[in-house]
C-alpha cells in the first residue's frame, strides 16, 4: 500500500481539476492524451525491456501534447496562447528529438543510462560503499555525520 502513497497528492489535484468549471474539460483531454503517450511511449517499452530511460523520451512529448492542446482549446487573446503553446512545444521537441536522436544512437542502452538497473551499482563502485551510504543519508561511523 505505501506504493500508491506517492499518488495522492496528484489524484487529490486531478480531482480538484476535474471538479473546476473552467478546467474541467481541458483537464480531462490534456490527462487522456498524456495517459495514451506514456502508456504507448514509455510503459509499454519498459515493460518489455526493464529499462526506465524510455522516460526520457516520454516526458518531452508530453510537453508537445500539452502545448497542442492548450493551443487548440485555448480561449483568450489568440497571439499570447499562440506564443505561449509555441514556447511549449518548442522545448518539448528540441529535447523530445534529442532524446529520440541519443535513442538511436543506443546512447539510452548504455549502462549508465539505465537508471533503474544500474545505477546504485555503478555508484558503489565508482566511489565505495562508505561514500555511497554517506551521500544517501546513512552515514555508518563516527565523522561529521555520524549517528
Amino acid at each position: 500500500m505505501h506504493y500508491f502513497r506517492p499518488l495522492y497528492a496528484f489524484l487529490l489535484g486531478l480531482i480538484v481539476l476535474l471538479n473546476s468549471a473552467t478546467l474541467a474539460e481541458l483537464a480531462a483531454i490534456n490527462g487522456m492524451g498524456q495517459l495514451v503517450l506514456f502508456t504507448l511511449v514509455v510503459c509499454i517499452p519498459i515493460w518489455r525491456t526493464g529499462r526506465m530511460s524510455y522516460v526520457d523520451i516520454g516526458w518531452p512529448w508530453g510537453l508537445v501534447v500539452l502545448g497542442i492542446i492548450s493551443f487548440i482549446d485555448s480561449q483568450g487573446y489568440w497571439l499570447r496562447s499562440g506564443i505561449v503553446s509555441a514556447v511549449v512545444i518548442l522545448i518539448g521537441l528540441r529535447m523530445g528529438l534529442g532524446a529520440l536522436k541519443m535513442w538511436r544512437m543506443g546512447l539510452m542502452m548504455s549502462r549508465g543510462a539505465a537508471k533503474g538497473k544500474y545505477s546504485l551499482l555503478t555508484l558503489v563502485q565508482s566511489l565505495g560503499a562508505r561514500q555511497c551510504h554517506i551521500l544517501r543519508g546513512q552515514c555508518c561511523g563516527p565523522g561529521p555525520f555520524g549517528n
